[in-house]
């Protein structure tokens, strides 16, 4: 039992390690978003105006 759990913990070490660099790597998308003051829900609102107004530029 004592092996099994130790196995165990160091499986839930190395996936809190895959997790850290993917929120690390996710950060500075969140950064930009605080600063702009959006959230995804408005970006995507304005995406949708812009293509039904056709003021899209690709």
């Amino acid at each position: 039992i004592n092996a099994e759990l130790k196995a165990q913990i160091e499986e839930l070490k190395n996936e809190k390690q895959h997790l850290i660099y993917m929120l690390n790597l996710h950060r500075p998308t969140c950064i930009v978003r605080a600063q702009n003051g959006r959230t995804p829900e408005d970006e995507r609102n304005l995406f949708i105006q812009q293509i039904k107004e056709g003021t899209l530029k690709g």
